[in-house]
């Protein structure tokens, strides 16, 4: 086994020329609105490292040339698949994206290759490039390596990758200073492992030792509490704050005069653009995301069990928890999720029968008759949680070139694709304060007493690297980080109710402060987390990764102020995720531990009579869905859903005495969201 030392030398050489040319490229593929030399220096430092590592580490198995093609390729990928992420979401790729394929290919239609051509012809070009020149040097190098520089070789590159990984675990550095590759594999350690620390162990023990941060006043009751909506509408935001863009008729126009009797604000959201479960998450269980690395699904990978929640809070005292998204119930995992956040039933779109599209997606005015429909069936007091999905971006897809715009918006800009955004996404806004109308409208009239909370998930997408923004003058490179931030991470809201007329502007508050106000202000009782929450408030209004606000003044997060309020804020929420929840140990069980009832109202399908009538097999029952498959002795038959009975043409039916039927409901994916029992049918003698 000879080692040869020029060898070693030789090849160590043009692997590390490749992967200093893979990083500098990469840095450069992503530098889109920020200078190459803006970098981090240690963040550019490790990821060489690291990809010096991966090139010996396959080159170990192989040869120079294929280490490099495969290395070459990948970076470039990740680079490229980093930097349309950042362009549509703001967001960069990290490890937890990989799981998110089913997601990804839904909505492949966003992206359009096209764009990018002249990119990926520059990778090209550049492979191209090395390779040529690898075709020269190995006249002179001798290319070839035995077992004893494999062997060295391979312990060498485990040893950069594990150093470099190390680091890079240990040092969070934002994407716009490390660039697309330190990102990714930095989040790898970050995907699913946050027990709480020794040192997060002790900051608990403390806080539970120190009463002053847990409100210990009696719990709280409401003899007749009311009915609470919380509606968060898709991508729903302030489009009139855009400069020199007009609306005719102004949709808001309505929401602002309903903040004369109503609470409103602005949220501080979690994410720009998309990333929807992750406000909703926020929202619902008022544990803040910032403990995440940026660009982490939380629905997808860190409810593993169940966790507590105002539908699991409001559950425990005596309300019906439901929650409403009319679209695929798969995705986001929220399917597996809402049975863990405490709901009752979770509404998707294959359980809705009359449902209409506009556009693309499920309309907003469906939404509503679904939240009315159930406002009106269900008896106890109601909490409804609704996603909608109808102003879901791209926004220039055309969805609404066959119908009559319901306004006119008039921008000054030359620019048609920013006209085509503008008037897809007002469409869409129009749409969303229409039926917000209709709902309150109706609830005006209503003897239930109903709170509405009305707000955005996050702003929209208008066109890649904030175009729209920048074309109608609305952000401004000269503005300050945090003033971008408020700017581009807040939505507004109105928290609206049938009982008091109050109007009062509350400023913008931190998404996961809802829940503990929204309590509070309906003397309800709530978990010691939510008291906390509900005291700091009153001092920190939001904080998210990088800063936060106290008492009009901002903090950033190497500040001793934002580590000491984050650090103990972070170590309950472990604690409540992860932990034993002893937060809590001296208050009830907020979480439903066994919700072996969930959706067992809505998928409970009972097929329990069937008959002929004239020319039709008439088949009765509970819970038959527009949207099932109906199976006659297990062929598919086409139906007619009418009221609550299916109707099936006598000539479809099987030719025999007897045959069996049954209902399936099925999504997207080809999974079983419920079924009937089989019935036998007998035909009757004449």
């Amino acid at each position: 086994m000879k080692i040869s030392i020029l060898k070693i030398l030789s090849h160590g050489f043009i692997l590390s020329v490749v992967s200093a040319i893979e990083v500098l490229f990469s840095l450069m593929i992503t530098n889109q609105s920020f200078y190459i030399l803006s970098y981090d220096v240690k963040a550019a430092f490790l990821s060489f490292v690291l990809v010096l590592g991966l090139n010996i580490l396959i080159y170990s198995f192989s040869n120079i040339i294929i280490s490099v093609f495969i290395n070459f390729n990948f970076i470039s990928l990740l680079s490229i698949v980093s930097l349309i992420k950042y362009e549509k979401r703001n967001l960069p790729l990290v490890f937890n994206d990989l799981s998110l394929f089913d997601e990804i290919t839904k909505f492949n239609d966003v992206i359009n290759i096209s764009d990018y051509m002249s990119l990926i012809i520059t990778v090209i070009v550049i492979e191209i490039i090395i390779f040529i020149s690898i075709y020269f040097i190995k006249k002179k190098i001798d290319f070839k390596s035995n077992v004893g520089i494999r062997i060295f070789g391979l312990l060498l590159s485990i040893m950069f990758i594990l150093t470099s990984f190390h680091f890079m675990s240990a040092n969070e550095i934002n994407f716009e200073k490390s660039g697309p590759i330190y990102t990714f594999f930095s989040s790898i350690n970050n995907s699913s492992d946050y027990e709480l620390t020794n040192e997060e162990s002790a900051l608990l023990e403390t806080l539970l030792d120190n009463p002053l941060n847990i409100d210990t006043s009696e719990s709280k009751s409401n003899q007749n509490p009311p009915n609470i909506i919380i509606i968060m509408n898709e991508a729903f935001w302030d489009m009139d704050l855009l400069p020199n863009v007009t609306l005719e008729p102004n949709p808001y126009d309505y929401f602002n005069k309903l903040k004369e009797e109503s609470t409103y604000g602005r949220f501080e959201v979690p994410v720009f653009g998309g990333g929807t479960s992750n406000t909703e998450f926020e929202i619902l269980s008022s544990i803040s995301t910032h403990m995440y690395s940026e660009g982490v699904m939380i629905f997808n990978h860190e409810i593993q069990r169940p966790v507590i929640t105002l539908a699991s809070i409001l559950r425990n005292q005596g309300y019906y928890s439901v929650g409403l998204h009319p679209f695929w119930g798969w995705y986001y995992n929220r399917n597996t999720v809402y049975n863990y956040l405490g709901f009752d039933e979770f509404v998707t779109e294959e359980f809705i029968d009359d449902s209409k599209v506009k556009g693309y997606y499920i309309s907003d005015e469906t939404s509503t008759n679904v939240i009315i429909d159930k406002i009106e069936k269900i008896e106890k007091p109601l909490f409804l949680y609704a996603v909608t999905i109808q102003n879901h971006g791209p926004y220039d897809d055309g969805r609404y070139d066959s119908i009559n715009l319901d306004l006119r918006v008039t921008a000054q800009t030359d620019d048609l694709l920013d006209q085509q955004l503008l008037e897809t996404y007002g469409q869409g806004i129009y749409d969303a304060i229409d039926s917000l109308k209709t709902l309150i409208t109706y609830l005006e009239s209503s003897d239930e007493e109903t709170i509405v909370v009305f707000f955005g998930d996050h702003l929209p997408m208008m066109g890649d690297d904030f175009k729209v923004y920048r074309d109608t003058g609305f952000l401004d490179e000269n503005d300050d980080y945090i003033s971008k931030h408020i700017q581009m991470r807040t939505t507004p809201f109105i928290l609206w109710s049938n009982r008091t007329k109050e109007s009062k502007d509350i400023g913008v508050i931190d998404a996961i402060n809802l829940g503990p106000y929204l309590l509070d202000q309906e003397n309800l009782s709530m978990p010691n987390y939510y008291k906390y929450l509900l005291n700091l408030s009153k001092k920190v209004p939001f904080i998210n990764p990088v800063f936060l606000a106290m008492d009009g003044e901002y903090y950033f997060s190497d500040s001793s102020i934002y580590t000491d309020i984050s650090s103990k804020m972070i170590a309950i929420e472990k604690d409540i995720l992860y932990g034993d929840q002893v937060y809590e140990s001296n208050s009830c069980d907020w979480d439903i531990k066994d919700n072996s009832t969930y959706n067992s109202n809505i998928k409970d399908m009972t097929i329990s009579n069937a008959f002929i009538q004239g020319d039709f097999l008439i088949i009765e029952g509970s819970n038959l869905y527009k949207k099932s498959i109906l199976y006659l002795n297990n062929d598919k038959v086409a139906f007619i859903k009418e009221d609550d009975t299916i109707k099936v043409n006598i000539e479809l039916l099987p030719n025999s005495d007897y045959f069996t039927i049954k209902l399936k409901l099925i999504d997207t994916i080809e999974k079983t969201l419920a079924q009937s029992n089989e019935y036998t049918y007998e035909k009757q003698l004449n």
